[in-house]
């Protein structure tokens, strides 16, 4: 019998809401987070103009029963404990909406709720965006209706606009505002309220009972319930966690975890915790049945196996141990999978997951963690590892992760659910990966998270900079179209994304390489030269160069094709890693010589010397032109790889005294500018040489510059990354003839040289322009 003060009494919408907004009315500790979105909302916006009831709100009056629990407040609007007069068992939906419409209207800053609604009388439409306010035409905001004073500026509008809207129109939009704000300010709502008997179990059935006829419980919503009443600040503590995962590991604006810390997940993981079974549905069954009794609720000790009282510090226990497996877990996604988000996860994955890390510990040897990513792989690799018999085959994968061995009966679990080819195979590649241009497969954004992991393993840099891309920040990071965006119509959109034509690379490379096509001679025939490791890492195919030509009936898909085969096998390669304690290891990058190697080095792709910025050691005189060779040299790093540049060092490693410093040019430097320091202004006439000669401008800002003392002289190193497209202004070339510098306009320097082959400086066609 459940005990009900007499019968049911009326109160208008408007006190009812004033009871929330005011602290008088709060959540009962077992309510369920905000369900509705703006689709229930605006329906009971409708239900209000058209004059429908609204429904029976139940609560449950506060005295000594109930005091002592920890309540919760309604979001957004706080409480002070003796201001408290009931729980509401059931209407949160509803009397939240209106009470959130409430506070918007006196406070612009509330941010509960959907903000301002506005009502177009004449349409009779409620809408939370593009709308401005037009009270003359019948256009109000609704949460104002519930402000004084404002349904007689409405009506002054209207009158004055009587004559323009018509008598039709006049008379519908006032009989529909009139309506609402009656609605809002006047109607009664219905409310139910439990007597000084009931107790916690009473209220919860009512809580269960209503909520039947409504948005209908969940497993998830009866475990929670039950765990809140005995330890209420569960609520706020799953909320923390959640939002405190789902942050972006580097932006902390964004939300990017949403699937693997949810609230779900963590009732669940609590619940398997406490009775071995992770489904909160079989609360009527044993053992769940014991969490169901408010009387005197119980869980399972594994370690007696006894039943034992459960307790707040239990409730609190548990909690914790589930939050530290969860932490631990999006460590495993950022430090080790080099995930950013949990795109394509399996979210109900997460809880078997959750089950090994618990048991497992947060100290995890670097061999059970390569079993433990394995095992992840191959789950998320298949189409639908979980088809069928859900819960069955969670509940299996739960009972195995709490072996101490447990990834041999995990895998084979695996593989009895989702067929024998666990690996990628000749087979079976493009079956799971999907062909290019056919709609993506469940696991296409799993994939597109190994891409990239497997790359950063392969020790992948980007194609034109000397950087890692396991150093890069996300954001830096783009999704480069190997064949261009503009060589495919909207027709093709499945082809153009397809995970096959994605690659990643730097800001900056992405930008310079634009819209080339893959065959163009200083795009991957270029790149391949000189860093054949970094298209490797990201699984270009080098040995057929036919396929980065593009067709307008081809679309690059064979390209594509021969590139997910190959991702195939390295991720199958990566999956054998596992089984090694040494999984972890990274290929090594492309070397690159320390600032001791590099003085003792020739001349190279990304290296160049030179004895002198202003003196002309054949004409035996100086001049600030000279400098001009300078900006050529940045010029060239900075379209082709960036590189290092050292000024007053000779270009032969063999001789030992190479380093000849800078003394000609600072003594040129002190018979033109006498009053200046030499060191200042030489970098004073190398900054404006740049700035000069280069098409962009603040390049200088960009470039790295410093000066080095070795064996008593002083040198200069200029370290200049990659930007690509950047053109000379006027390019300076000395006539012996003449004895002065001639004007070449706007050339494009892209530095090629190896072992055999001067310097060459071409034009962005590939026509060589200008050979030292």
């Amino acid at each position: 019998m459940i005990y009900l003060c007499g019968e049911p009494d009326g109160i208008s919408i408007s006190k009812a809401i004033g009871k929330v907004v005011d602290g008088k009315w709060i959540l009962a500790p077992f309510q369920r987070p905000k369900a509705w979105k703006w689709k229930e909302q605006k329906a009971l916006l409708e239900s209000l103009l058209n004059g429908i009831p609204i429904g029976v709100v139940y609560i449950w009056e506060y005295d000594e029963k109930n005091s002592h629990l920890a309540s919760r407040e309604v979001p957004g609007i706080s409480f002070k404990k003796d201001d408290v007069q009931a729980l509401i068992l059931d209407g949160q939906q509803r009397l939240s909406f209106l009470s959130w419409m409430k506070k918007s209207s006196i406070d612009s800053n509330f941010n509960q709720g959907p903000g301002l609604i506005y009502f177009n009388a004449l349409e009779g439409e409620f809408t939370t965006r593009n709308t401005e306010e037009d009270k003359k035409n019948g256009v109000i905001i609704v949460n104002n209706l519930m402000k004084t004073g404002y349904k007689l500026e409405i009506d002054n509008a209207l009158f004055e606009n009587n004559k323009a809207l018509g008598h039709a129109n006049f008379t519908e939009i006032t009989h529909k505002i009139n309506t609402l704000h009656s609605a809002l300010n006047d109607r009664k709502i219905v409310y139910q309220a439990l007597d000084k008997r009931a107790t916690m179990g009473d209220s919860f059935m009512i809580y269960e009972r209503v909520n039947d006829a409504g948005k209908p419980l969940k497993g998830d919503d009866y475990a929670e319930a039950a765990l809140f009443s005995l330890y209420p600040a569960l609520h706020t503590e799953i909320q923390n966690a959640v939002h405190v995962l789902g942050l972006h590991p580097q932006d902390n604006s964004k939300t990017s975890f949403k699937k693997a810390f949810t609230r779900s997940n963590f009732i669940r993981s609590m619940v398997d915790e406490l009775y071995h079974t992770h489904n909160p549905n079989s609360k009527k069954d044993y053992p769940l049945c014991l969490l169901m009794n408010f009387k005197d609720p119980k869980y399972l000790d594994f370690d007696s196996n006894k039943e034992k009282k459960l307790t707040k510090n239990k409730i609190k226990e548990t909690f914790k141990k589930v939050e530290k497996a969860y932490i631990h877990l999006k460590e495993i996604f950022v430090d080790d999978l080099f995930m950013m988000d949990d795109e394509g996860v399996n979210s109900t994955f997460c809880i078997p997951v959750n089950t090994y890390l618990r048991n497992a510990g947060t100290k995890i040897s670097s061999h059970e963690k390569g079993q433990f990513i394995k095992w992840f792989i191959l789950f998320h690799i298949q189409a639908k590892p979980y088809l069928g018999s859900q819960d069955r085959k969670i509940k299996e994968d739960c009972a195995a992760a709490r072996e101490k061995f447990p990834f041999k009966d995990l895998i084979e679990q695996l593989r009895n659910n989702a067929g024998a080819n666990l690996m990628f195979t000749a087979k079976n590649t493009l079956i799971k990966f999907g062909r290019p241009g056919n709609k993506p497969k469940p696991q296409t954004k799993f994939l597109g998270h190994m891409q990239l992991m497997i790359s950063i393993y392969n020790g992948a840099t980007d194609w034109f900079e000397h950087k890692k891309l396991e150093n890069v920040k996300r954001v830096d990071l783009h999704k480069h179209h190997i064949f261009p965006q503009k060589l495919y119509g909207k027709e093709n959109k499945l082809t153009k994304d397809y995970i096959g034509n994605i690659s990643r690379i730097i800001k900056r490379t992405n930008s310079s390489i634009k819209d080339k096509a893959p065959a163009s001679k200083s795009y991957l025939p270029e790149i391949s030269k000189r860093k054949s490791k970094a298209l490797i890492a990201q699984q270009i195919p080098l040995t057929n160069q036919n396929l980065w030509k593009f067709s307008s009936k081809g679309l690059g898909k064979k390209f594509m094709e021969a590139r997910v085969k190959l991702l195939g096998e390295q991720i199958n390669s990566f999956i054998k890693r596992c089984d090694n304690d040494t999984w972890h290891q990274k290929q090594a990058e492309e070397t690159r010589l320390s600032f001791d190697e590099m003085l003792k080095s020739s001349e190279t792709q990304d290296l160049e010397f030179k004895e002198s910025m202003l003196w002309m050691i054949e004409q035996n005189k100086g001049s600030k032109n000279f400098a001009f060779t300078i900006s050529k040299e940045i010029a060239g790093f900075m379209n082709n790889g960036g590189g290092t540049l050292f000024i007053g060092v000779q270009d032969d490693e063999k001789k030992p005294d190479r380093i000849i410093g800078l003394q000609r040019d600072f003594d040129w430097i002190k018979s033109e500018f006498p009053n200046d320091n030499v060191e200042e202004k030489f970098e004073e006439i190398y900054f404006a040489r740049v700035k000069q000669d280069l098409t962009k401008k603040n390049y200088d800002k960009i470039i790295e510059s410093k000066f080095h003392t070795i064996n008593g002289v002083k040198i200069f190193q200029v370290i200049v990354p990659h930007v690509g497209e950047v053109r000379i202004k006027k390019y300076k070339q000395y006539n012996y003839k003449t004895e002065s510098f001639d004007t070449i306009k706007d050339v494009l320097f892209v530095r090629r040289k190896s072992s055999v082959q001067k310097d060459e400086y071409i034009n962005d066609k590939g026509k060589l322009v200008i050979t030292d």
